[in-house]
């Protein structure tokens, strides 16, 4: 995408591969990050065929993407690019709640979202098939980020996002969150450091 999710990264002096399969949004990102000219890579791509050798990243994240690709394609792909003991981090929707699943249909019908994407929307069943790669956790959130509009003509942005964490403590899991972080390892049994 637009490069986004990178600032922290590329701000902390990582060096950065932006990828996405649109040139325009990558044109963005390399106008956000032109000060990082010689920390950041731009490379067309698609994620379903990423164009890089096997076992090249320490970290490969992904913010919002998975329901763009084929979700078999993209998991084989990001293991992959990974190196052993590499990690994949992904924050992204999840399609379990119900007042999430009505809105993005709205979407649909005003235009704005296309069915294939919201087929793909990630579900519980992909977010686990990542353990596969050796290790990983889950974390939920935003169970009532509707909560948001509501609260924000009683009460001050500090105190709404006190009771948003306070909720998600109590109450997020996969079936109320708006969306997740999933942080995965690759690990490869017996194989050297």
């Amino acid at each position: 995408g637009t490069g986004e999710f990178s600032c922290p990264a590329i701000s902390k002096g990582a060096y950065v591969f932006l990828t996405d399969i649109s040139e325009n949004s990558l044109k963005v990102a390399k106008y956000r990050f032109k000060k990082y000219s010689n920390k950041v890579s731009y490379v067309v791509a698609d994620m379903e065929n990423l164009p890089f050798k096997n076992n090249f990243f320490n970290v490969v994240i992904s913010a919002g993407s998975l329901s763009y690709g084929d979700h078999d394609l993209v998991r084989k792909e990001i293991y992959r690019v990974l190196k052993n003991n590499g990690y994949f981090i992904c924050i992204d929707s999840l399609d379990h709640n119900l007042i999430y699943r009505l809105n993005r249909f709205v979407h649909y019908i005003k235009g704005k979202r296309t069915l294939i994407t919201i087929r793909r929307i990630p579900k519980i069943k992909l977010i686990k098939s990542y353990f596969d790669f050796g290790w990983g956790e889950i974390h939920f959130f935003g169970s009532f980020i509707w909560l948001v509009k509501i609260l924000e003509n009683f009460l001050s942005s500090r105190k709404i996002i006190q009771i948003s964490k306070t909720l998600d403590k109590l109450f997020a899991n996969y079936l109320t969150a708006f969306n997740f972080v999933m942080i995965v390892k690759k690990i490869i049994p017996n194989q050297k450091q």
